[in-house]
């Protein structure tokens, strides 16, 4: 079974809007394999303390498996 699902937020703090995309595959029973894409706001430092906003990109791959009989 493979299913893919999008999830979209706004964040009043640092107003921005951020995206995220999440494909898994179900092996079998508990076992899983997931691809994940984050796009969005980072927020980092300028080195004197200043917050600067930037978009920024994520991938993760992530694999759950089970190992019962």
């Amino acid at each position: 079974e493979l299913y893919l699902s999008t999830l979209m937020q706004y964040d009043n703090v640092i107003p921005g809007v951020s995206y995220n995309a999440r494909l898994r595959w179900i092996v079998n029973g508990a076992s899983n394999i997931y691809l994940v894409w984050n796009h969005g706001l980072v927020t980092e430092t300028n080195g004197l303390g200043q917050p600067v906003v930037a978009p920024g990109n994520e991938v993760i791959f992530k694999v759950q498996w089970d190992f019962r009989n």
